[in-house]
């Protein structure tokens, strides 16, 4: 069965898609109705805010990220993707050689209007870093 968010993605002009990067959840509903709330309808820098995690198992940045980064990445907006590469350079762990400088480039890309470019950036990142901020950095809250 596909969510309801993910439904909606499959059927979308490009358009609504951007839309939903700005939001701060998966699909920015109030409620279960599917109807977007007034703050996250309105609110230009939802994409730099944090999401609650969504189960037990997930991280505060791995709830960020699904929430919020891969929308953006689906949008394809160069101003969110911006937007969500200088959030993430501002989110640095100690410990974590080239975090910074790899969102850094991804914001080039993405205001270069570049795509693929923040594709590469994002998995650049997580092939460098996800399994060691996996196994020490997991429960560390976003800041």
């Amino acid at each position: 069965m596909i969510h309801r968010s993910a439904a909606i993605l499959l059927r979308a002009p490009l358009a609504t898609i951007g839309a939903l990067a700005l939001l701060s959840g998966p699909c920015g509903c109030a409620d279960r109705s599917g109807s977007p709330s007034p703050e996250t309808q309105s609110s230009p820098t939802a994409a730099s805010s944090d999401v609650a995690i969504k189960s037990e198992s997930e991280s505060p940045l791995q709830s960020w990220m699904k929430g919020t980064a891969t929308p953006a990445l689906i949008s394809g907006s160069p101003e969110v993707l911006a937007r969500l590469f200088d959030r993430i350079e501002g989110l640095d762990p100690p410990g974590y050689p080239g975090w910074k400088s790899i969102a850094g480039e991804g914001a080039a890309s993405a205001r270069a209007g570049d795509v693929e470019g923040c594709r590469l950036a994002c998995k650049s990142c997580h092939d460098q870093h996800r399994q060691a901020y996996r196994a020490k950095d997991r429960a560390r809250p976003l800041r």
